[in-house]
């Protein structure tokens, strides 16, 4: 007759199995107790990849969660929580890929952890350039622009310091067409270019009265003359020879 005693955890016990044979009186049979061992159940932990578009905060993380794949499953019995699994992704809120890794506090098992991948996907955001204009020989307004409906960006920030807005070269009157562009890496922005429009430049030109004595001929005529006389005059830069 053997027995062993009711231990299940993981170990080696020794002198565990015991016998007794008492069954044959043509025998003096001393049994000598032998070792019973319990290996660790080995099991396979696949991490479930996750993602989740920007938005510069980890309070908005989804449950990080993984699954048993090993043929081998759980001794009858045990569940889930009796492994005591937990479960970490790497720092980091910028767009990229974050490796999801895992440890467990039972040691009756021998778990392998297959990583997971935790994405952070760009943010698509719809920018619209607001249209601007001036008057021939003004200086540039501030170049602006604003989310379109539904856009939003992450907490905290702003469009000003995400998008560099340019106009196109040019100090004529005429249109020009104002493009944004990012380096930001976490955003992907979908501009609509505006148009920044120079007008031309109003001014107002007095024709000088002159006179002379009739002599029959327009040779004697005096220099005919002009002069602006509105309150916005030339241009920075400009000469009255230029407006020909």
């Amino acid at each position: 007759n053997l027995s062993r005693t009711d231990n299940e955890n993981v170990g080696t016990y020794d002198k565990d199995i015991i016998g007794t044979a008492e069954g044959n009186k043509n025998y003096a049979v001393t049994v000598m107790p032998g070792t019973f061992t319990i290996n660790k159940r080995a099991i396979t932990v696949q991490i479930d990849n996750l993602s989740k578009v920007y938005d510069a905060t980890a309070s908005t993380d989804p449950a990080l969660t993984w699954q048993i794949v090993s043929k081998q499953g759980l001794a009858d019995g045990d569940t889930r929580k009796m492994l005591h699994v937990k479960l970490i992704r790497k720092t980091g809120e910028n767009v990229g890929s974050h490796a999801i890794t895992g440890t467990y506090g039972n040691s009756n098992y021998d778990v392998q952890f297959t990583d997971g991948d935790f994405s952070i996907n760009s943010r698509v955001v719809s920018v619209i350039i607001d249209p601007q204009e001036k008057t021939y020989g003004e200086a540039d307004p501030a170049l602006t622009c604003h989310l379109a409906g539904g856009s939003s960006l992450a907490a905290d920030q702003s469009l000003a310091d995400l998008v560099t807005l340019t106009r196109g070269a040019g100090e004529k009157v005429g249109d020009y067409t104002i493009n944004g562009t990012s380096e930001n890496k976490n955003y992907t922005f979908e501009v609509t270019p505006g148009t920044f429009t120079i007008n031309k430049r109003a001014i107002t030109i007095q024709v000088e009265n002159q006179s002379k004595v009739y002599d029959a001929t327009t040779t004697t005529d005096p220099a005919l003359a002009w002069e602006i006389v509105s309150k916005q005059g030339l241009a920075d830069g400009d000469t009255r020879e230029k407006l020909h």
